[in-house]
């Protein structure tokens, strides 16, 4: 994959990064200066809201500069108070660089996709695994099951001083993870007193109300901050917005309330579907259906007795699943950080960083799926008996050939309802370290971090549509019925799930950074440290059928179907990076009132041996110039890397082996079905032990603009380009078999 683009930003363009304000808002108003723009100052070094002096920031381990060469982006506090948004997620992504795309969404409709229903940060849309998130410079604990990502809503937004961007490749600084860049948040260290406020945002789908509390003392030789933070938010039906519905009619757009075999058809009653004659051209009736006919199944009776002629030709029982699907889930969620230090010595210090996240979401939905209506009771899970006349069948029906099985879109409306998807995660972050003045100008910090999280990503209730067929084919279900299904069937075929992951970090680094010699444009500096980090992930999970191993014994259970138990048992994988680095920043020119004013180069290099995938070096090179006119030339060079995630990597965590008939167009594999177009495939989908590290190069030029005629106008565009190379990608049968190119 190659990316590249130009990014403008400036007074003008900053407005493009705009935040709407909350619907109502209350609490103290931050205590710092408004910024104009909303975005922090690109260049400026970052204060200590209380001491005055120069801190780390983002992008370098060299204490009290900014990162050469790289455009630091961010928000400040007063932005971050201002926003009305609820949670860090969508305030960060009023930055440009910082894509709405990606995998995680709070509250996402679609567990396939996000089945831990949480957020992550995705910079320059290649992903939230590209991304990596820290706080204030510190990795958190991973999240997640089949595939982890850093929560980018596990801190208190009160907590925040501000947000700090470097969209420019960092493995040279921070090691794994950072292809795309990184996102630190930076906390509050001071605050003195209590703060309380409550946040209401409603619009015309659903409400949100957050309430947060910052406790904070200072001392002469320490201090302490503790936020606690309470956000809720209702599910939200799609069908509350007239442009989320699959009939837009209203706007001039489709009816796609039936389309083909899927989306809405079938409330509480069903339809047969039977493909129409190639020489007859699409339905007249539903345009977008794909070449079938409709039928509906009369609106009462039991569904016996029925003829071709009680049918109604073309005229469909039809639902808008919109009034059923949630377009974001209910979302309860509880965060606590709290922040303490305490001057043990003259020039040591030592400090504690606490986190915990508790969060649920559930978002529901309803099931639309196709049945098979046999002639005669088949061969399956339910029993035995093959030949048995179902009594229910109608023959006589247009186009459909004597005996042969009827499609039927069944009404799920009735017996099933709305499903759900249940995800719970519950994470712990704990650092403490110490920071020390050394000698000559040297300083040092030592860390340890500790990180448990348990996630439920898949808990919910579903239907097993593979045992209701075969329910169907013992003629146990009459899919034609208005009637409701005894609980006692039912039970047989709906399903409870679970997906618990168990991630855990533990991580200790060690650096120092000071003066090496001085030059006459200044002193050159530098850093070095090491880091030792274990990364560790447990998964169990299951879907099973209630009860159903009490209704038949085992002689009647048919494995092919998997209608009974499919349990995935406790797994575990783990791994340890010991890593190096060294940074060195070089002052050539400094001439406050030259043509040529400033002219700095950087240089990192670190060195990761991970425990299953070897070894890798990432440099990164920078470079900054400064002239009069208030312009600042940069650009940047360097490698990055991620290593596959353990779920990732790992078969026995998240393994799954499906049967299914997919589309074949390899032109390679035998078609099962020739007349169909299709092949019955036995697919092995998940982790996958092969996997090798992705690997990225990126290179950036900029320019920033501040004329000295224009006191706060600032400007600035940046050129980037990052070329990922082995990105891992997820891809499924049928596209596998979708033709030639793709099977080779």
């Amino acid at each position: 994959m190659r990316s590249t683009a130009v990014f403008l930003t400036g007074a003008c363009a900053a407005a493009l990064t705009g935040i709407s304000p909350a619907l109502a808002q209350s609490g103290p108003a931050p205590q710092t200066p408004p910024d104009p723009a909303g975005i922090a100052s690109q260049a400026r070094p970052v204060l200590d809201e209380s001491e005055g002096k120069e801190v780390v920031v983002t992008g370098t381990n060299i204490r009290g500069i900014k990162p050469i060469g790289s455009s630091v982006i961010g928000l400040d506090r007063t932005a971050i108070a201002n926003s009305g948004f609820t949670n860090l997620t969508e305030v960060a992504r009023t930055i440009p660089q910082i894509q709405t795309s990606g995998f995680y969404r709070e509250g996402n409709n679609n567990p396939a996709v996000n089945s831990t229903g949480g957020s992550a940060l995705n910079l320059r849309g290649l992903g939230a695994s590209a991304t990596l998130l820290l706080v204030d410079g510190k990795r958190q604990t991973p999240n997640g099951t089949n595939t982890t990502y850093t929560e980018s809503n596990g801190i208190p937004m009160v907590a925040l001083e501000r947000i700090e961007v470097i969209a420019d490749g960092a493995s040279a600084v921070y090691g794994s993870d950072a292809v795309a860049g990184v996102v630190n948040y930076v906390l509050r260290r001071k605050f003195e007193g209590i703060q309380a406020g409550e946040t209401f945002n409603s619009n015309r789908i659903y409400d949100e109300w957050q309430t947060n509390v910052l406790v904070g003392h200072s001392w002469s030789t320490g201090s302490i901050v503790v936020a606690y933070e309470r956000t809720r938010r209702d599910a939200a039906l799609q069908g509350k917005s007239p442009f989320l519905r699959q009939d837009l009619t209203a706007f001039g757009g489709r009816d796609l309330r039936f389309a083909g075999t899927s989306t809405g058809v079938g409330g509480a009653v069903g339809n047969i579907l039977v493909p129409r004659p190639t020489a007859t051209g699409s339905n007249p009736t539903y345009p977008f259906e794909g070449g079938f006919d409709l039928y509906g199944l009369p609106t009462t009776g039991n569904g016996t007795g029925l003829t071709a002629a009680s049918l109604r030709y073309n005229n469909a029982n039809l639902i808008d699943t919109a009034d059923y699907s949630d377009y974001v889930g209910q979302v309860k969620r509880d965060l606590i950080s709290v922040v303490a230090s305490q001057e043990v010595a003259p020039g040591v210090e030592v400090y504690v960083n606490a986190f915990y996240n508790h969060r649920t979401t559930k978002t529901s939905g309803i099931s639309n799926f196709a049945v098979t209506l046999p002639s005669t009771t088949q061969a399956g899970a339910f029993t035995t008996a093959v030949g048995v006349p179902i009594p229910w069948y109608i023959s006589g029906i247009p186009n459909v050939a004597a005996g042969a099985p009827l499609t039927v879109l069944y009404g799920t409306d009735k017996d099933i309802g709305r499903t759900y998807n249940l995800s719970t995660t519950t994470t712990y972050t704990v650092t403490g370290g110490v920071r020390a003045e050394l000698f000559a100008g040297w300083s040092g910090d030592a860390y340890f971090t500790y990180g448990d999280d348990k996630t439920c990503g898949i808990c919910g209730a579903g239907v097993n549509t593979t045992a209701f067929q075969a329910l169907v084919n013992a003629g146990r279900i009459n899919p034609l019925s208005t009637a409701p299904i005894d609980a006692a069937t039912r039970a047989l075929f709906m399903t409870t799930r679970t997906q618990n992951a168990h991630n855990g970090m533990r991580d200790f680094v060690v650096k120092a950074n000071g003066t090496l010699f001085a030059l006459p444009a200044g002193s050159v500096r530098a850093a070095i440290g090491a880091e030792h980090y274990q990364n560790s992930v447990g998964f169990s999970g299951s879907q099973n059928l209630t009860s159903n191993t009490n209704a038949f014994p085992a002689s009647a259970y048919n494995p092919q179907l998997n209608v009974y138990v499919n349990n995935v048992p406790y797994s575990y994988a783990s791994r340890t990076v010991d890593s190096g680095f060294i940074e060195l920043a070089v002052p050539v020119v400094d001439h406050p009132e030259g043509l040529l004013r400033k002219f700095d180069l950087d240089g990192a290099l670190r060195y990761d041996k991970y425990s299953d995938v070897g070894g890798t070096w990432n440099p990164k090179g920078s470079a900054e110039l400064t002239t009069a006119g208030g312009f600042s030339f940069r650009g940047t060079w360097g490698t990055s890397y991620r290593a596959p995630g353990l779920a990732e990597k790992t078969p026995s965590i998240t393994q799954l082996v499906a049967y299914a008939t997919v589309a074949n167009n390899s032109g390679v594999i035998p078609q099962t079905n020739a007349s169909a177009g299709t092949t019955n495939v036995l697919q092995r989908q998940g982790a996958n032990a092969n996997l090798i590290p992705e690997k990225g190069t990126v290179w950036t030029l900029g320019v920033d603009w501040a004329p000295e005629f224009a006191p706060g106008l600032k400007l600035n565009a940046t050129y980037y380009n990052i070329t990922y190379r082995d990105q891992l990608v997820y891809f499924t049968a049928a596209s596998f078999l979708s033709s030639p190119a793709s099977y080779a």
